[in-house]
């Protein structure tokens, strides 16, 4: 499978469904996926767990997943340092770290 198919399994246009969001992780079998503006940039990251909040908060799944996506994710650039990389990963929760180049998921 080529870089760029998947990409796609965990990209969504940011002014998708929540219920779209969900059904992509479900498929790709990720707990995450990078939602992105139409020029692929990467605006917000949506976890499974901020799915769950949403529903405790009542929040229904055609909404935008604007709504409960976060704006304010860990990321690393493309020639990222890998002491950088297991500091984040030592000092937070996080189980995935997006690869950016100039705001864009590789």
């Amino acid at each position: 499978m080529s870089n760029k198919n998947k990409l796609k399994k965990i990209q969504i246009l940011s002014d998708s469904s929540i219920r779209d969001a969900v059904k992509l992780m479900d498929n790709g079998e990720i707990s995450f996926c990078a939602c992105v503006d139409k020029s692929k940039k990467v605006v917000g990251i949506i976890t499974d767990g901020d799915f769950r909040r949403a529903i405790h908060s009542g929040i229904q799944l055609d909404e935008c997943v604007k709504l409960i996506m976060s704006s304010n994710y860990y990321y690393v650039e493309k020639n990222f340092d890998s002491e950088e990389v297991k500091k984040i990963f030592n000092n937070t929760i996080i189980e995935q770290l997006p690869v950016l180049d100039n705001g864009r998921l590789i």
